[in-house]
């Protein structure tokens, strides 16, 4: 009976951990969501009071498509919120002079089991903002940021900050998704593996079966 207790305290906590909010600067996305996105406050990359930089990657991806080029620089930062200790996923991306085509969605991955709020910031004056953003259901593991119509990033355009912020504390490689006609891929960040609060709820409930199974079976439990 204790051990059930037990277990289900773990399973709670384990829940309390996946539904805390990340830092509330913007827009909740859930997998399968498609939302407006909203300015952040400060730009996170030059304030260091608030927000501390734990790493950086630049570089630029090329790709061709029926007579389409695309041609994208990049960076992509990673930075931890000081007041909640999680990790925000910052991008930022120049469509080159040499493309022939516009840059129409940007995307990120892998996001799966994590939250994540979606927001920008406009470094520079004329830098193109994205409106909306979405996510993938049911993974949630792809997080879209949109520019549509005459909001595409046009050749020699750069878009303001995409930023996505997570309840994660540890972060891995990720890939950073560039379409149009073409879709170029990069290499950047996203958050760690499977949120530990995850595997911690999955090995509370395996308990909680188990002994359920040893009640059944009439093996004493203590």
């Amino acid at each position: 009976m204790r051990m059930q207790s037990l277990l289900a305290i773990v399973a709670i906590a384990a829940l309390s951990i996946l539904t805390a909010s990340p830092a509330a600067y913007a827009t909740p996305l859930p997998p399968g969501g498609v939302v407006a996105t909203s300015p952040f406050p400060v730009n996170p990359l030059v304030t260091p009071a608030l927000f501390g930089i734990e790493a950086h990657t630049s570089g630029t991806v090329t790709g061709t498509n029926n007579g389409k080029t695309l041609d994208v620089s990049y960076d992509a930062w990673v930075v931890r919120d000081k007041t909640t200790g999680f990790l925000d996923f910052v991008y930022q991306f120049t469509n080159n002079t040499t493309s022939n085509t516009n840059v129409q969605h940007t995307s990120h991955s892998d996001f799966t089991g994590w939250l994540t709020d979606v927001s920008y910031f406009v470094d520079v004056a004329g830098h193109v903002i994205s409106p909306a953003a979405s996510r993938t259901f049911p993974s949630g593991d792809s997080v879209t940021f949109d520019y549509p119509g005459a909001g595409n990033v046009t050749s020699g355009q750069t878009s303001a900050l995409e930023i996505i912020e997570t309840n994660a504390t540890v972060f891995t490689s990720g890939t950073y998704t560039f379409q149009d006609g073409v879709t170029v891929n990069a290499v950047a960040y996203a958050p760690g593996p499977e949120p530990s609060s995850l595997i911690l709820l999955g090995s509370a409930f395996a308990g909680l079966g188990a002994a359920r199974w040893r009640r059944r079976a009439g093996v004493k439990t203590i």
